[in-house]
């Protein structure tokens, strides 16, 4: 674009140095600069639709959680997570945040990211009873729950 406007400011110094007017010169700066601001326009509108896009994007892509609070069953951001809500995990489902499992059903979570287990690993609420406690850990999703 830089190199467009210097050719424009040449056509113009021409048109104007040049003995008899230079009429096509003229003519030939406007066209330049009417290319680069059509340019200049276009690179606006696409800038602006690629951010609307991108908005969009991480307002699909924002972590959710259904959870039991105060008595009701609601669906809420994981960053909005507070101790003391029951979060529902279901086969699909991203764990939203380092959970103390209190009931399971056949819950197995892919901890493949985190320790390279290629099976997912069973979890079962019981064990907090005998001392060790399962957890799931954030961002690891359940493969089947109940």
């Amino acid at each position: 674009m830089i190199i467009l406007l210097i050719a424009a400011a040449i056509s113009v110094a021409i048109a104007v140095i040049r003995p008899g007017g230079g009429v096509e010169e003229f003519i030939d700066a406007g066209a330049i600069l009417c290319i680069v601001l059509i340019n200049a326009i276009l690179g606006v509108v696409q800038e602006s639709r690629a951010e609307n896009a991108l908005r969009a994007l991480r307002k699909i892509a924002a972590p959710s959680a259904r959870v039991l609070r105060d008595g009701h069953l609601q669906t809420i951001a994981a960053r909005e997570l507070v101790p003391g809500d029951l979060v529902i995990l279901e086969a699909g489902n991203y764990v939203p945040a380092d959970l103390r499992l209190v009931e399971t059903a056949n819950l197995r979570i892919e901890e493949a990211a985190l320790t390279g287990e290629s099976v997912p690993v069973e979890k079962e609420a019981e064990k907090v009873l005998a001392g060790r406690c399962p957890s799931g850990t954030a961002s690891t999703p359940p493969s089947w729950a109940r």
